[in-house]
């Protein structure tokens, strides 16, 4: 089947005129100008015209006026997902998730491929599906490797693989993704911190690393993440480091957040 046979199925599919209320969120109705585009390259198929020009014309028309619809209702269903998961309503943040990306492979869109493989590893990760969790990381960061969440969830994902398996070569690997992270993340300060945290604690425990792990909880700090984690985990850190005076002002600072 081509990939835009694959379009036109989904489309009237998911998007008939008949879809007006909100039953199927993952439905999306097309523009009328879309609709007509559509009834004319049918009706040429139909007819079997042996028109060359007529058919690419069409079909570019239907194309312009229709995906543009389609890659906004994928980037909404995404965040949708993610609000859900926010929310700590994993099953409707799994569907959704799981929705936003079966129009991304419709749609034939890489980057709105891996926004959905993204978003599905968040809600396995919720779910506790780790194993399916890192498929979907892994499908994410190959498809783009600048998706510096999906190297943050891949990092998470490891981690808990390791745990799992007892295999603390995941760890190496989740060292390595939390890197990732951290390095493509410059221009969000939320998420870069949350990747130097996580990495920080990884080091601590994994790695017995303390004064890496203190150079990280403090570049967190400095990015503004200021949580009661974050604060106790510098402090044993400080204290299997042996700088006990300092252990305790976190331990202090931890238990007035």
């Amino acid at each position: 089947m081509s990939w835009h046979t694959r379009i036109l199925m989904t489309m009237t599919s998911h998007g008939c005129p008949a879809h007006k209320n909100n039953d199927q969120p993952h439905g999306f109705i097309l523009s009328s100008l879309a609709r007509k585009n559509f009834q004319r390259y049918t009706y040429v198929m139909n007819t079997r015209s042996k028109s060359s020009v007529l058919l690419p014309l069409i079909m570019s028309v239907f194309l312009m006026t229709t995906l543009p619809t389609a890659q906004a209702q994928e980037n909404a269903m995404c965040k949708k997902a993610h609000v859900a998961l926010d929310e700590n309503r994993i099953e409707e943040g799994l569907d959704l998730a799981q929705q936003c990306l079966d129009l991304a492979v419709v749609l034939n869109h890489a980057p709105s491929q891996a926004l959905g493989h993204q978003a599905l590893c968040r809600a396995h990760l919720a779910a506790g599906e780790v194993e399916e969790a890192l498929a979907s990381c892994d499908e994410a960061v190959n498809l783009n490797p600048d998706l510096y969440r999906a190297h943050l969830l891949r990092a998470t994902a490891l981690e808990a693989t390791a745990y799992s398996s007892g295999d603390k070569l995941f760890l190496s690997e989740a060292l390595l993704a939390y890197g990732q992270a951290i390095e493509l993340s410059e221009e969000s300060p939320r998420f870069r911190a949350m990747a130097l945290h996580q990495r920080g604690s990884l080091l601590s425990r994994y790695k017995g690393d303390q004064e890496a792990a203190i150079e990280d909880y403090d570049l967190a700090l400095e990015l503004g993440l200021d949580t009661f984690e974050l604060h106790i985990n510098k402090g044993n850190a400080l204290f299997l480091a042996g700088e006990t005076d300092e252990a305790i002002r976190c331990f202090e600072t931890a238990m007035r957040l």
